[in-house]
C-alpha cells in the first residue's frame, strides 16, 4: 500500500477508481487509518479527480492507497510549524500500523497459492522450497529438482543465470529471460 502525505485539512482521500473486489478491503484501511488520526474520511464519488502518485497506485496495482491531509485546513499556505507536534501525534503509529496490515494483506495473498506435486522418474518428491501455483504460474524450486536429477548447479549472481550441468548436458536460464540455452542452443 501506498501514502502520500499532503497538507492540509484533516482528511484522508482513500478511493480513486478501486475495483470493486477491493472497497471494503479499502474502506477497513481507510477508516482505521481515520481512527489512528482523527482524520475525516472523503466519501467517494463517481466521478473522482486526482492523477497523483496514490491514484496511479490504486489503479496500476489493485492496492490500497492513501492521501492523507495534515494539520487544519490553511488555504493556499503552509501549515504553521506550532501544529508539528499536534500533527506527529495523531500519525506516529500509522507507519508501525500499516505496514502490519500490508504484511497481512501480502500474507493474505500469497497463502492463496496452491501447492504442486512434483515428480522425477515417478518418484514424488519434496524439496525445502515447495512448487506452488501463485497467480496462474507454477513456480518450482529449480536448483532443487537439478540436484535431484544428478546434476551439478551453478549460480551466476552477474548475469543472474542458473548452470545445471550433468555429463555432457548444460542448461542456462537466466532470471527474466523466457528460453533456456540447452547444450549452448536456444
Amino acid at each position: 500500500m501506498t501514502f502520500s502525505y499532503h497538507s492540509s485539512g484533516r482528511i484522508i482521500f482513500w478511493h480513486y477508481f478501486n475495483k470493486p473486489e477491493h472497497i471494503e478491503r479499502d474502506k477497513k484501511l481507510a477508516e482505521q487509518l481515520a481512527r489512528l488520526t482523527g482524520y475525516q474520511l472523503i466519501k467517494p464519488s463517481s466521478a473522482p479527480s486526482g492523477g497523483g502518485y496514490k491514484d496511479w497506485f490504486i489503479k496500476e496495482f489493485g492496492r490500497p492507497g492513501f492521501t492523507p491531509e495534515i494539520a487544519p485546513y490553511v488555504g493556499e499556505t503552509n501549515p504553521p510549524l506550532s501544529i508539528y507536534d499536534e500533527e506527529w501525534r495523531r500519525n506516529r503509529l500509522v507507519g508501525l500500523h500499516m505496514a502490519k496490515e500490508g504484511y497481512e494483506l501480502w500474507y493474505t495473498r500469497m497463502m492463496k497459492t496452491s501447492r504442486v506435486e512434483v515428480e522425477l522418474n515417478g518418484e514424488k518428491q519434496s524439496f525445502r522450497q515447495p512448487a506452488v501455483t501463485l497467480n496462474g504460474r507454477t513456480v518450482v524450486p529449480l536448483r532443487d529438482i537439478f540436484t535431484a536429477l544428478g546434476a551439478d548447479v551453478v549460480w551466476d549472481g552477474t548475469t543472474r543465470t542458473v548452470i545445471a550441468t550433468k555429463g555432457q548436458a548444460k542448461i542456462q536460464i537466466q532470471v527474466g529471460v523466457k528460453k533456456a540455452i540447452l547444450m549452448g542452443r536456444k
